[in-house]
C-alpha cells in the first residue's frame, strides 16, 4: 500500500525508477528474512511453505549465501535413493554423482543404487547448480557427472565359455532387434531383478536425429549435415542381464518363435523402464509380443 511510487501513463504498471528499485529491495530483504526466520524458529511450517514453493527457494539460496546455508537442510532432492536433503546423502557418500537430465537418471539409477553409487537427478531446475555449490561448501564432497555411457564399468564380461553356450540364441536376438537398430550384448549387473538395460547416451541420440534429418533435407542441408557428421556408431544396445532368471530361460529356449517374442518383450520392458520414446516400429512390437504370449498362455492354459 503505497502513495509515492509513480505509475505509468496507462497505471497498468509503475514506472521504473529508483523508488521501485529501493522498494523492491526492501521487500526481498523482508522475504529473506521471513524465509530464514521460518526455517529456524518452525520447520514444520517451513516444510509445508516448500510443498508449494521449493522451487523459487532453489533459485533465491543460488544467488544468496546466508539463504543457502539455512534452506540446505530443509531442501529435498530426487536420488536414486529416494527424496533426500544434501546433508543426508552426505551421511552415506563422500561423492555425489549428477546427471544431466532426467531421462538420464532413470537410465541409470537402478543399476548404479544396486552398485552404492548415489546419484541425483539434475534434470530440475536448480538442482544440479544446488549440488555444486554443496560441494563448494563442503571440501569432504565430490561431485561427478554420471550418464548412460558410464555404466559400462558397472557391468561385468561375461566368461567367453558361457557366450560360447548362448551364442546361437544371442545370434536370433541380435537378429530379431537388428531391424530396429538395436545392438544386442549379454552382461551381468546388478541388481539381478532387472532383466534388460536399454542404453543410448545423448551424443548417439543426436548424432541419429542429425542424420535423419539429413535424409529427409533437400541436398544443400544434408551436405550441411554430413560435413558434421564424425561417422560414429548410432545404434543404442540393449544389455541382456546374465544374472537375471528370466534372461537365463529365454536364452534356453528351443523354440525360436517364442524366442523372439520374448526378446522383443525385454527389449520394449526395457524401453518403458528407462521412459524412453517409442518409435512406431517399438509400437507394433509392443502390440505384436503381448498378444502372442497372451495367446500362448491362453492356450496353454486351454490345453
Amino acid at each position: 500500500d503505497a502513495t509515492g511510487l509513480t505509475p505509468t501513463a496507462s497505471r497498468e504498471q509503475l514506472a521504473d525508477d529508483e523508488l521501485l528499485a529501493e522498494v523492491r529491495e526492501s521487500i526481498g530483504e523482508q522475504l529473506r528474512a521471513w524465509l530464514m526466520r521460518t526455517a529456524s524458529a518452525a520447520p514444520a511450517r517451513f516444510h509445508r511453505f516448500l510443498e508449494i514453493h521449493a522451487l523459487a527457494v532453489k533459485g533465491m539460496a543460488l544467488v544468496d549465501e546466508q539463504l543457502f546455508s539455512a534452506v540446505l537442510p530443509f531442501l529435498r532432492f530426487e536420488t536414486n535413493h529416494g527424496l533426500l536433503t544434501l546433508p543426508e546423502l552426505q551421511a552415506t557418500t563422500d561423492v555425489i554423482h549428477v546427471t544431466a537430465t532426467t531421462h538420464e537418471f532413470r537410465q541409470v539409477a537402478a543399476v548404479a543404487a544396486a552398485q552404492g553409487v548415489a546419484v541425483v537427478n539434475g534434470g530440475y531446475v536448480h538442482d544440479a547448480e544446488l549440488v555444486a555449490r554443496f560441494a563448494e561448501s563442503e571440501p569432504d564432497v565430490t561431485v561427478r557427472p554420471i550418464g548412460p555411457g558410464d555404466l559400462e564399468s558397472h557391468v561385468r564380461v561375461v566368461p567367453d565359455d558361457r557366450l560360447r553356450a548362448v551364442r546361437d540364441a544371442l545370434d536370433r536376438a541380435r537378429e530379431t532387434l537388428d531391424r530396429l537398430d538395436v545392438d544386442v550384448e549379454l552382461r551381468t549387473f546388478a541388481p539381478a531383478s532387472v532383466p534388460a538395460l536399454y542404453l543410448d547416451d545423448p551424443e548417439t541420440e543426436r548424432r541419429r536425429q542429425r542424420r535423419e534429418v539429413a535424409e529427409a533435407s533437400d541436398d544443400t542441408w544434408a551436405a550441411i549435415l554430413d560435413s558434421l557428421d564424425d561417422g560414429a556408431p548410432t545404434r543404442p544396445s540393449l544389455l541382456l542381464n546374465d544374472a537375471n532368471p528370466t534372461v537365463t530361460r529365454v536364452l534356453g529356449l528351443s523354440d525360436p518363435e517364442l524366442a523372439q517374442v520374448a526378446v522383443e518383450s525385454l527389449y520394449v520392458r526395457a524401453l518403458l523402464m528407462g521412459h524412453h520414446r517409442l518409435r512406431a516400429p517399438d509400437l507394433a512390437v509392443l502390440d505384436r509380443s503381448f498378444l502372442t504370449l497372451l495367446d500362448r498362455a491362453v492356450g496353454g492354459a486351454h490345453d
